[in-house]
């Protein structure tokens, strides 16, 4: 949810304020949805997240850019980012049990 801020930022732009609704992602939006989103710095919030974290993002991913992705391993006190190649933002298919395998992987390390 990285890019949420950003979209806001953009509706902001494009109706001078955040609309009282308006539509985003296919989901029918509300001006709290926006002031909420704007209301804190989801950076400074990852740097306080004292666990190990693994990022999964796709190199195609046309909904949020993995510059995002990038940003947020910068943050993470413990990261690790893993790039899916030529995946989009949803993983289907063959990228969905590599995503099950990464998951799974990550928590056998992390709670064994």
């Amino acid at each position: 949810a990285y890019v949420i801020q950003d979209h806001v930022r953009d509706i902001q732009r494009e109706y001078g304020g955040i609309p009282d609704h308006y539509s985003q992602w296919d989901c029918d939006l509300g001006r709290i949805y926006g002031e909420d989103a704007l209301s804190h710095d989801i950076y400074r919030i990852l740097e306080t997240y004292p666990g190990q974290v693994l990022i999964v993002h796709g190199d195609q991913d046309e909904m949020v850019p993995l510059h995002y992705s990038e940003r947020a391993l910068k943050h993470f006190p413990d990261a690790s980012l893993y790039v899916m190649k030529g995946a989009g933002h949803g993983f289907e298919g063959e990228d969905r049990e590599t995503m099950k395998e990464l998951a799974l992987a990550f928590l056998q390390k992390v709670l064994l």
